[in-house]
Order: structure tokens, then C-alpha cells, then sequence
């Protein structure tokens, strides 16, 4: 599908809206890697100032369970608390002081 080579891992960057329909972007990668396990998208918003290609990246990375999130801004460092590793990380430290107190 991916050509010769099974590709692990797909980046995607993004610093500005895309060209086309975030529904059409979305309904194509659901169709593109329904069945298959690899290879997982990094969806990168890149010092992007508009909240909708971060809404959109974001969206996106929620098609399958190993899609991940990633956000970077050099004007707001607390953007990237919203990428999908750093909350994933903050969470485990909340469980963990959850258990700690028990």
C-alpha cells in the first residue's frame, strides 16, 4: 500500500490551514489506514497561530489509537501541554500520586 517498504511512522507538519476540507482530510485517512496497524501519523502543529489547524491535527490524531498529537509554539510554551505525549505523561504522574496517597 505504502510501496515496497512497510513505513513505521508518518510525520506530518503543518504551520498554516490545509487546502482542503478538514472533512475531506479526515474521511481519507479513515479510509487509508482502516485495517491496518502501521504505520502510525505524528501530526505536528508547528508554530501555527491559528487554533483551527490545532483543532484539526488534534481531531485527526483521534482516528486510531496510535495516531499522536504534537504541538509546538514559540510564542506560548504552555501549547504544549495540549500535545497528546505530554498529557499522557501528566496523567501517569496523577495516577501515580493518586496511588502514592492510598
Amino acid at each position: 500500500m505504502f510501496g515496497r517498504k512497510q513505513l513505521d511512522v508518518i510525520i506530518i507538519i503543518c504551520g498554516s490551514y490545509p487546502d482542503q476540507p478538514a472533512i475531506f482530510i479526515q474521511q481519507y485517512l479513515e479510509q487509508i489506514f482502516a485495517g491496518f496497524t502501521s504505520p502510525r501519523l505524528h501530526l505536528v502543529a508547528y508554530d501555527c497561530r491559528n487554533p483551527e489547524v490545532n483543532q484539526l491535527l488534534a481531531q485527526l490524531a483521534t482516528i486510531k489509537n496510535d495516531f499522536i498529537y504534537h504541538c509546538y509554539l514559540t510564542e506560548n510554551e504552555s501549547a504544549v501541554y495540549t500535545s497528546d505525549e505530554i498529557a499522557r505523561l501528566l496523567k501517569e504522574i496523577n495516577d501515580a500520586q493518586v496511588s502514592v496517597k492510598h
